[in-house]
């Protein structure tokens, strides 16, 4: 499975500090902003994806372009909002299942199979 969270952020760094995770000076992991504010703990760097688009979009497939497996997970989110955005974050393997929807910048769109 797939999870798409749909946002806008005001740069590219703005949206990496948002979905990286940190550390501490004695080099213990910190949780993202992401992760914080949808309560799910831990990222893999290799399970997640993130585009910033200079442009605020609305197309679906334009916004999907750049992602692993976007052939196939288009048609799965083909339909699924229409409002502006110029940011995208995907989880793979991950279903989210929690109430939270919307955070401060971002919101959950749904998740898909990109078998």
């Amino acid at each position: 499975m797939i999870s798409l969270w749909i946002g806008n952020f005001n740069s590219t760094v703005e949206l990496k500090n948002y979905v990286c995770l940190g550390y501490t000076a004695d080099g213990d992991q910190i949780y993202s902003k992401f992760a914080n504010e949808f309560d799910f703990g831990h990222t893999d760097d290799d399970s997640i994806e993130y585009e910033f688009y200079e442009e605020k979009l609305v197309a679906i497939k334009d916004l999907l372009i750049p992602f692993s497996y976007s052939n196939i997970i288009i048609h799965g989110f083909e339909n699924i909002f229409d409002k502006p955005v110029n940011s995208l974050i995907l989880l793979y393997d991950y279903k989210y299942e929690d109430e939270i929807i919307k955070g401060n910048n971002v919101e959950y769109v749904g998740c898909v199979s990109y078998l």
